[in-house]
């Protein structure tokens, strides 16, 4: 069996030989103390990846960036070569590769560094989240800002950023992926990050005013997860109709170490009829 064959009879609960053999990431600095402690790569990570930095394992580089691991690639490119090395050392599965779509702001906004304090500084990222970050990358940002404080820049995203079109959406080489997914033997995802309801509005409005506004503005909550939802079955059906998806991957990151942060209720008043919506398209 290939890999999307076994994919499919797990899911199906069908009789399989074995499970899949796949792993999500590693870090960058991991992976450098795996090299110097004698793995032998094809592909070191590059010098210019930061060290919290995760190598992603479910890429698979051939069909991601378009090209043979043999011709030179960029340092991303490079990275993605890294993790091929180590799925090979460990004779892990074939990944499933996400189509190409890219599902949320669209044109990013310019990235710029608002504040240089030597060793960490404070700058606005390409979805318009502010974040207090080392230069090192070694532990997590902080988020100080994000890009919708109003219902006026909320109308501005959805209109500037937030269309339901494919423009500005999909690779220039999509003719080419597409050719590659007719014949491929691993599962295609369709989905993404941050391709959810409550993870969408967090990224929008942030973390602790989310959670207030379920309570102090739940029109406003309603008005954004709805319209996510349109959103996704919008550019989602124009990408289906011309390639078949085995998974769809919705982000949501709603959880903390002590359980979930918002309650049942509150998901099936908000987030239910948008799952409905969204998985009834697939």
């Amino acid at each position: 069996m290939n890999a999307r064959e076994r994919f499919h009879a797990i899911m199906n609960f069908e009789p399989v030989d074995r499970t899949l053999l796949w792993e999500a990431g590693y870090w960058a600095d991991a992976v450098r103390r795996w090299h110097g402690e004698g793995l032998s790569l094809r592909h070191p990570v590059p010098d210019s990846i930061p060290g919290a930095t995760t190598i992603q394992g479910y890429v698979n580089i051939a069909h991601a960036y378009g090209t043979p691991l043999a011709e030179p690639l960029d340092d991303a490119g490079q990275a993605l070569a890294c993790s091929e090395d180590i799925h090979a050392y460990f004779g892990m599965d074939q990944s499933m590769v996400h189509i190409p779509l890219d599902s949320w702001l669209a044109p990013r906004f310019e990235i710029q560094i608002l504040e240089d304090h030597g060793d960490w500084t404070i700058w606005r990222d390409g979805v318009g989240i502010t974040k207090r970050d080392r230069k090192d990358r070694k532990s997590l940002p902080h988020w100080i800002g994000w890009p919708v404080n109003n219902r006026e820049e909320w109308e501005q995203i959805k209109a500037e950023r937030l269309r339901p079109t494919l423009d500005d959406r999909l690779p220039a080489n999509w003719a080419q992926r597409l050719a590659a997914f007719k014949t491929c033997d691993y599962p295609i995802c369709i989905g993404g990050s941050p391709s959810g309801f409550y993870g969408g509005a967090r990224h929008l409005v942030g973390q602790e005013r989310i959670l207030t506004m379920f309570y102090d503005d739940p029109d406003f909550i309603h008005d954004i997860m709805n319209y996510l939802g349109d959103f996704f079955v919008a550019i989602y059906d124009q990408v289906l109709r011309q390639v078949k998806a085995d998974v769809c991957f919705i982000w949501e990151d709603m959880c903390y170490k002590n359980g979930p942060l918002i309650s049942p209720a509150m998901f099936r008043e908000f987030m239910l009829p948008n799952y409905k919506k969204l998985t009834a398209c697939l």
